[in-house]
């Protein structure tokens, strides 16, 4: 741009913040949030152009927050108005609505972020958002017996998302992940599987191919015996499908597919998980909660904090332990046992012990 088009565009946006614009005008040209500006807004400087993009999933959720939360509540307020209350307004109503305390954090960051862009650009002199605490993050512990999945496990059996459940189980892969995985990442010799890539399917777009959701999400994952024949055999249905539809076959080389080697249907895979876990007696399961069954089962078996957290893909293993190590009296009350046994008054001596006594006979 020219100094005189800057000075105009500075003109523009004085002429827009002396109309004293809207906050829901703002949110919906805001490229962060809608990913598409309107024509000619892309250029004004309070406005962030999409150089850092976001992903289309995040993008997503900004366009539902706005959408289903910010305007409905304060949309017509003028952004020079703006005050703490109306934000918390905002995540009050999300918490009215019975909403949990997790999405009202998100709808507060969605809003502090487009605020922040206004006060860098100079449309707002303060961001009312950073003087608000958002609603405090209740600890959900997600407690899945791995019993009942692996009830539901058993009745899906003949099915064709039987492998597939079996397969999310086995690792605690999302249902992204396992969608993104290509043949090129699985080890089959060392039984590994590499997470670097997930696939979704957004309305409007098909599916959208992207990277991990955090870099502790792109990992490695090791594979339990059955799990590896799981895929040889896997491997093997493939190269026969390839062979029977020749060119109609999708090079994708991926590892769950459909019947033609393009992306399974996510939506049939849910419903079908949802079928057999009413069968099962457990109405309450949801195809997630086989990562979070996985999860839990590791917990069980008594796995270090630090390996959960990596086959999970979490940031940190103190998160992990929070959401998934439960309040097992069992496992309690074994701990109990182990160390009464060990350091009890009739336990046996240690070899530091041992030392100390034989020093004292000499």
């Amino acid at each position: 741009l020219t100094l005189q088009g800057i000075n105009t565009l500075s003109e523009r946006m004085d002429r827009q913040t002396d109309n004293a614009m809207h906050i829901s005008r703002f949110l919906e040209s805001h490229p962060k949030v809608t990913k598409v500006a309107y024509p000619g807004l892309e250029s004004f400087p309070q406005f962030e152009l999409a150089s850092r993009q976001v992903k289309p999933t995040t993008a997503r959720s900004y366009r539902q927050h706005v959408r289903d939360w910010i305007n409905p509540v304060i949309g017509r307020t003028r952004l020079t108005e703006l005050r703490p209350d109306h934000v918390d307004m905002v995540t009050s109503a999300v918490l009215g609505k019975g909403r949990s305390s997790s999405t009202a954090r998100r709808v507060y960051a969605t809003l502090r972020r487009a605020l922040t862009v206004a006060e860098r650009r100079g449309i707002i002199a303060v961001n009312v958002a950073r003087n608000v605490e958002p609603p405090r993050e209740a600890a959900v512990k997600r407690r899945v017996r791995p019993d009942a999945i692996a009830r539901v496990l058993e009745l899906s059996k003949g099915d064709r998302i039987h492998p597939l459940l079996r397969f999310l189980f086995a690792t605690g892969l999302r249902r992204a992940e396992a969608q993104g995985l290509r043949w090129e990442n699985v080890d089959l010799d060392r039984g590994t599987v590499r997470v670097v890539e997930t696939a979704q399917r957004l309305t409007g777009r098909g599916f959208v191919v992207s990277t991990p959701k955090s870099s502790t999400s792109r990992r490695t994952v090791h594979l339990d015996a059955e799990t590896i024949q799981l895929l040889r055999e896997r491997l093997e249905k493939q190269s026969l499908s390839r062979a029977q539809f020749g060119p109609e076959w999708n090079p994708l080389d991926l590892v769950w597919t459909g019947l033609t080697g393009s992306y399974f249907n996510p939506e049939r895979l849910t419903k079908g998980f949802k079928r057999y876990a009413r069968l099962a007696g457990h109405d309450e399961l949801r195809l997630h909660d086989l990562r979070h069954a996985h999860a839990t089962a590791l917990v069980e078996l008594n796995a270090h904090p630090r390996t959960i957290q990596q086959r999970l893909g979490h940031s940190s293993a103190a998160f992990t332990m929070n959401v998934y190590a439960s309040d097992n009296d069992a496992l309690d009350a074994e701990a109990a046992t182990a160390f009464g046994q060990r350091f009890g008054s009739g336990h046996p001596r240690t070899s530091a012990e041992e030392t100390a006594v034989s020093l004292e006979t000499r």
